[in-house]
């Protein structure tokens, strides 16, 4: 129960980074068409890829900053 609450959190992040940030929005549905089938691309790679931990690292030491819509 606790791994499906962690994938679940997880899940709802994504969600709302998807919805209410401005984070390629647009671009997205450029090129993909719409953010179901992103998310559908998203589910494939998270499940099918094998992640380097050194990689991995070296990305979340990485300073971003993600905005919001008020809108």
């Amino acid at each position: 129960m606790k791994s499906f609450y962690v994938l679940l959190q997880i899940a709802h992040i994504f969600d709302q980074l998807m919805e209410k940030g401005n984070l390629l929005r647009g671009r997205i549905r450029e090129t993909m068409g719409s953010l179901k089938v992103f998310s559908q691309m998203l589910w494939a790679e998270l499940t099918h890829t094998v992640v380097d931990p050194g990689r991995l690292r070296a990305l979340l030491e990485r300073r971003i900053q993600i905005r919001f819509d008020t809108g």
